[in-house]
């Protein structure tokens, strides 16, 4: 899952007017040599056979957000429960504070929480996590205190079930979505600021308990190897493993492997170009390997940022391979710079980039690429932005798919005119 972040859109904004909505900003191997390069020159060309441009239709969303007092410019991904999505927002809502919503498949949207502020905490910067029916989520700030825990269930039943820094050496401004592990009946996160050395942490919130206890996993200490600022854990391999935008062995960013005792290990350092550098998103398992992204690295310059970012595998040895390099051609339609979480669908990785590249890019892409890497990417979809877009009609695609019924399920930040963002609902 993924960790909220400023978008990097960079040379999008030389083709899209949707480039000046502001936009939401949260806060930030073992063996090098586990690189296999792959060759640099760029593609002849893109598979077009299954690029979806609805350039003069409604376009592809199911719901467009209002602003306050709706929910409003949503970047992390949904939840399903029941062919109802749910979400959340860190912006908007009754009190301009952040909400928790849900959508049917057929467009019908509720909010179910405002966010208060105080006790009720604010700001939720990650996605909800469902255990059992009930789905839990967190708030980055509680004013006086740093962040919540809450649960609420699909009726609208909302509580607090741990609040933030009480306590010294505490957890504090959880910032990225929690996983949840049955097997130890508890949920896992990561939080941006706190633990032993005040530089962020991983913390454990045990369910077993008929009041839920929250201990800390590990805590960051902000060294070159240890940066301060992770993605998202997910468990493989017996741990949780991260990313980290900065630290490793080059200052590029890193993947990063804890225990569930505390102890934390370099997995693999990023090197950049013809390797990926600064990854913005957590990492998906698919049978016995990662998969993952980086924002930047590859080949060549993109607009501004050294490279437009890679799709990499990675195993428990950490032994990094590029499959793909995201390319910055005239010639063909890409994505760039992805910041958000792949999903996997079969043998299929699928995925979001706000940032797009090529003559006729719009405001983001939603790609797809075997998890072999061969025959590189293909778009799903192309987001447009156009004089003849609709107003509603979605632009920016930020957090994880959703996979539901042969239908890809997404959120954008921002929308034509309305400019609060939108769910939205595209074909494999």
């Amino acid at each position: 899952m993924e960790l909220l972040r400023k978008p990097l859109l960079l040379g999008c904004c030389l083709a899209v007017a949707g480039c000046a909505q502001g936009n939401l900003s949260g806060p930030g191997a073992l063996s090098p040599g586990g690189l296999s390069a792959l060759p640099s020159a760029p593609r002849a060309g893109m598979p077009t056979s299954r690029m979806k441009r609805l350039s003069g239709s409604n376009g592809p969303q199911i719901y467009v957000f209002q602003g306050q007092p709706d929910a409003g410019t949503p970047q992390v991904g949904l939840v399903n429960i029941g062919n109802t999505l749910y979400g959340t927002t860190a912006a908007a809502g009754a009190n301009n504070l952040g909400a928790v919503y849900s959508v049917t498949t057929g467009g019908v949207e509720t909010v179910m929480h405002s966010f208060a502020g105080g006790a009720d905490g604010e700001t939720p910067y990650g996605a909800l996590t469902n255990v059992n029916g009930t789905l839990y989520g967190t708030t980055y700030q509680a004013p006086p205190e740093h962040g919540t825990i809450f649960a609420i269930t699909p009726s609208g039943s909302y509580k607090v079930v741990y609040t933030f820094g009480t306590t010294s050496g505490d957890c504090i401004e959880p910032n990225s979505t929690m996983i949840y592990l049955p097997g130890k009946k508890a949920l896992y996160g990561y939080a941006y600021r706190g633990g032993a050395n005040g530089e962020g942490c991983i913390f454990k919130l045990n369910l077993a308990h008929k009041t839920p206890k929250e201990s800390v996993v590990y805590s960051f200490t902000g060294s070159a190897s240890s940066s301060t600022e992770a993605s998202a854990p997910v468990f493989y391999n017996g741990a949780l493993y991260l990313t980290t935008p900065g630290g490793g062995a080059n200052g590029l960013g890193a993947v990063v492997k804890v225990t569930f005792t505390g102890q934390e290990s370099l997995v693999y350092s990023f090197n950049s170009e013809p390797d990926g550098a600064h990854p913005q998103a957590g990492l998906t398992v698919v049978g016995s390997a990662l998969y993952g992204t980086t924002s930047e690295g590859g080949q060549g310059a993109c607009a501004g940022s050294a490279g437009c970012g890679v799709i990499f595998k990675l195993t428990a040895a950490g032994k990094e391979k590029v499959l793909y390099r995201f390319v910055d051609d005239v010639k063909v339609i890409d994505g760039a710079n992805p910041q958000s979480p792949l999903i996997a669908v079969g043998n299929t990785l699928y995925g979001v980039t706000a940032n797009c590249t090529g003559s006729g890019c719009g405001a983001g892409v939603v790609f797809a690429l075997n998890t072999s890497g061969k025959g590189g990417d293909s778009i799903v979809f192309d987001f447009l932005d156009t004089a003849s877009d609709p107003p509603g009609y979605p632009l920016f695609p930020f957090g994880a798919l959703l996979n539901l019924n042969g239908m890809l399920y997404g959120t954008t930040e921002d929308s034509v005119h309305i400019g609060a963002g939108t769910v939205y609902a595209v074909p494999q």
